[in-house]
This record gives structure tokens, sequence and C-alpha cells, in this order.
């Protein structure tokens, strides 16, 4: 029902966990309840919306190395659930390893949720909008990217946000 879903558009609820051998290009419309599952993309980014592509995702986790959540071209609306960005500080700068990121006349709007990132949160590079949500870099080493690189419209309403793990300050907005 997922593939069916990316592929036509449509309306899906997951029923069990899902493992991803790679990321999920969404380039219809797709509303995708995660019913209290998870969806592990183990080596790369989780979901990458294209032009004309519209995702709108909630109710579930989303652990991914690389970005939970890719708006590229296109939009993604985050309504609730936890999403993970595991990969490592360590990485070279020049690696997308936000957990989520906005460019190339994308859209991002964040209604709610939980955002943890062990390295950069959100790459900004096209027009995002935050209306709740707890956002926290997990990582507890002093070399941590900064929080959000900024080069695009950015409109925060409301919401949580913690630059170095266990709610601690740090960080930046560049």
């Amino acid at each position: 029902d997922l593939e069916a879903a990316i592929e036509n558009g449509g309306n899906v609820t997951l029923t069990k966990d899902v493992t991803l051998l790679e990321s999920l290009v969404i380039e219809n419309k797709v509303v995708l309840d995660l019913n209290g599952k998870t969806i592990t993309a183990p080596l790369f980014s989780a979901f990458e919306v294209k032009n004309g592509g519209e995702l709108t995702i909630k109710n579930g986790k989303v652990v991914a190395y690389e970005s939970t959540v890719r708006a590229i071209g296109g939009k993604a609306v985050i309504e609730s659930g936890e999403y993970t960005s595991t990969g490592t500080a360590l990485d070279s700068p020049a690696t997308n390893r936000y957990s989520l990121d906005c460019r190339e006349g994308g859209e991002l709007i964040v209604n709610g949720g939980t955002f943890k990132s062990n390295n950069g949160m959100i790459n900004v590079g096209s027009t995002v909008t935050i209306n709740g949500g707890k956002f926290e870099n997990i990582v507890e080493k002093a070399t941590t990217r900064h929080f959000a690189y900024v080069s695009a419209p950015l409109t925060i309403n409301d919401g949580e946000f913690y630059g170095k793990a266990n709610g601690a300050a740090g960080g930046c907005f560049f």
C-alpha cells in the first residue's frame, strides 16, 4: 500500500514497521499515517519530496541516517511524530545531514512533533514555517554543526529549541 501511494498518490496507514532500502521519493500527493509504527532509513534519507509532490505525515517515528524529511522542490507537512537523524557530527560539513532539509523551491511546514539530530537540525534553503514542536540536537560533543542553516524565509510561530542534548543551551541559527 505504501509503494502504491507513493507511486500514484493517496492515503496510507502503516500496519508494521518498515526498514527502507532506499529513500522514498514523493512526486504525488501522499498522506501517511504512521499509526505508531517506525520507518527506518539506516544509510540515507527517509523521504525526498520532489517537484509536484506533497507529503503529509503524522503519528509515528522516522529514524534516518541523513535527513528524516527533505522537501526538494515539493511540499512536506509534518503534523506529529518523532523524527531522529543519526548521522554523526564528525561527518564532513559539506554533507546534508540536517534532520529536516528544505531547498530548491520546496516548502516545509511543521505543526508539531519531536525532532532530534546528531548533527545539524534544519537546513532552510526554501520557505519553512514552524508552528510547534520540540527540536533538539542530541550530540554530546562540543564540535557539533550549527543548529540551523538559514538562507531563505524561516517563520517560527511556536516551539522549543535546544542546541545541545538534554535541553542544554548551545548551537546557533547561522
